[in-house]
């Protein structure tokens, strides 16, 4: 039996870029080894945070091979390999399983923002068909406000009936708590992530797996405190310590802050870079970044 995506706190991992906006793997190394050695149970490659569909597939290939090459267990990785073209897909995923990495976070195809969910399921259907693989674990990326094309409950227990083992669970990237409650309750045998840490402590009090967070780039020593916590007496205090941490950042819009906030923390200006059409934050609040700041050094 292959070995199982752990629970826990995940980082949707930044792509640190050079000034000449290649990407700088020493670096991204640097990071990842930073996040899994305080207190992440795994990393979340090519996600939107670390602005995926900014790269081509060799350079999003290349980012799994370096991190798999650094030494890192490829059962703490979780790649993106949704595309548009189902044909991407499948490379992207048919390298991440060449890779050793079993584990793939797929966005639905998310140009034609009118099919509906018979055409999503058939998506699935090829992408697993043509992958072939029963070592496959797919974890659906539900990001409606990004991709305009939600999973469904109803698109979700098709999916399950008819691929039971190779879909395996998913991100909600919703921000709607009542939509991760009832895929809770409805669903056995379906792991489910926050994407964002507001949610962790109620999440897994309903059974749910954990987090995939942007903002754990960060707050990673915290979100891994309050998993430690989520049933102690402390738990509670803890949470909503993370979760005020969490509503100061994501006033801002997410990657800009995020780097902008890294090259504070890392006294490095080249983290500030950005693949257009994504900008560098300009406008910002002084004195709210050095309490934010302040709060991810204590």
């Amino acid at each position: 039996m292959i070995e199982s995506l752990p629970n826990g706190v995940f980082a949707a991992s930044l792509t640190p870029l050079k000034k000449n906006l290649s990407i700088n793997y020493e670096k991204l190394i640097t990071h990842g080894s930073k996040l899994l050695n305080g207190g992440c149970d795994g990393l979340v490659l090519m996600g939107t945070t670390g602005e995926a569909n900014s790269f081509d597939l060799l350079e999003r290939k290349q980012i799994l091979e370096e991190t798999i090459k650094s030494g890192v267990d490829p059962f703490r990785i979780l790649v993106g390999t949704g595309c548009c073209s189902l044909s991407e897909t499948v490379s992207l995923t048919k390298h991440a399983l060449d890779m050793g990495v079993n584990n793939v976070l797929v966005l639905p195809p998310f140009y034609y923002r009118s099919v509906e969910d018979d055409g999503l399921f058939r998506y699935f259907e090829e992408l697993i068909s043509r992958v072939g693989n029963p070592d496959l674990r797919i974890f659906l990326y539900h990001f409606p406000k990004m991709t305009g094309l939600p999973f469904s409950l109803s698109l979700i227990e098709a999916l399950l009936k008819g691929f039971l083992g190779t879909i395996a669970g998913i991100k909600d990237s919703s921000g709607d708590w009542t939509n991760m409650s009832a895929m809770s309750d409805r669903f056995t045998n379906f792991r489910i992530f926050s994407g964002t840490e507001i949610y962790l402590t109620d999440l897994l009090k309903k059974g749910g797996s954990g987090t995939i967070s942007a903002t754990v780039n960060l707050l990673y020593r915290q979100a891994a405190e309050v998993y430690k916590n989520a049933n102690n007496s402390n738990g509670e205090f803890l949470q909503q310590q993370l979760t005020d941490l969490r509503r100061s950042i994501e006033k801002y819009p997410t990657i800009p802050i995020l780097k902008l906030l890294m090259s504070q923390l890392e006294n490095d200006e080249e983290w500030l870079n950005i693949r257009p059409p994504l900008m560098p934050l300009t406008l910002w609040n002084e004195s709210e970044i050095k309490s934010i700041l302040e709060e991810i050094n204590q």
